[in-house]
């Protein structure tokens, strides 16, 4: 019976998630439209400042935005994780642990591969062999742990949003690395949403679509909306451009999407089925 439920909860989400590219055109998903979901830490709060000090507290937008996503994966999947199996209901404590696995510093903050192996280690040693893991990462960039070779789930590949969209869908979670485009240095964030209206149905999001992300910002601790459009690739770049109004003080800040991993239980079938109640999602045919 339970292999019969599988396979019939597959054919549903094969019915409900399959894409005709000159069918569909809006792409339309919220993981978490109340934002009860994720954790609402931020990185120069009292509590963070006070805890490692605030010029290093200014750096910790990696380990906040990975504790973030753990308050999501806690209360998405309780009977995996427990309701406090990953932070101990401690955030502030759990971001200081984060940070050491990850070299977190006051000069480079928190470098990507750090950040994938260190949210990596965290968990397994926790909870081991809970959760799958995968990751797009910049090539120029390279891996550069100490002593750790780069695992096989770790692609040398540039995040596209075919693969955001994927990973949203299956209710797994996701952060990303915005790269400065001039600025220079970059930030992380948690993604809970995609919206995209493909009106020329190229499968290429043009800036003039109005396509936006929501992720949880680790400078605030709240949501923040974000432009998104494939033009970076005019312009020699294959990465998707972010523009956003940044933190409390809201400055505009224009980026690349460098990085992006994801983490999900070993039951995809049943992850989609379990999301499909709470979640926003749609796609709409012409």
């Amino acid at each position: 019976m339970k292999k019969l439920i599988i396979l019939c909860v597959a054919a549903i989400v094969l019915c409900l998630f399959t894409v005709n590219a000159k069918a569909v055109f809006i792409y339309d998903i919220d993981k978490d439209p109340g934002f009860v979901l994720y954790g609402n830490l931020w990185q120069n709060s009292p509590a963070m400042q006070a805890a490692l000090g605030t010029p290093l507290a200014a750096m910790y937008c990696g380990p906040v935005a990975v504790t973030n996503s753990f308050r999501y994966l806690e209360r998405m999947y309780p009977n995996v994780y427990g309701l406090n199996g990953l932070t101990g209901g401690n955030l502030v404590g759990t971001a200081v642990a984060l940070g050491n696995l990850m070299g977190t510093n006051v000069v480079n903050g928190t470098w990507a591969d750090n950040l994938i192996w260190g949210k990596r280690q965290y968990i397994e040693n926790r909870l081991p062999g809970r959760t799958i893991y995968e990751a797009q990462y910049w090539p120029t960039w390279g891996w550069t742990v100490p002593g750790v070779a780069q695992p096989a789930w770790v692609r040398s590949v540039v995040p596209t949003w075919n693969w955001l969209w994927d990973q949203l869908v299956a209710c797994e979670d996701v952060e990303i690395l915005l790269t400065y485009k001039s600025e220079g240095g970059g930030h992380f964030v948690t993604v809970k949403s995609f919206h995209w209206n493909d009106l020329n149905e190229d499968g290429f999001i043009d800036a003039t679509e109005g396509a936006t992300i929501d992720f949880v910002d680790p400078l605030t601790g709240a949501v923040a909306v974000a432009s998104i459009n494939d033009e970076g690739i005019n312009a020699g770049l294959p990465c998707m451009q972010v523009n956003y109004l940044q933190g409390f003080q809201q400055v505009p800040v224009n980026a690349w999407i460098t990085m992006a991993v994801k983490e999900s239980i070993p039951e995809p079938a049943t992850i989609i089925l379990l999301c499909l109640g709470g979640m926003m999602l749609r796609r709409k045919k012409a």
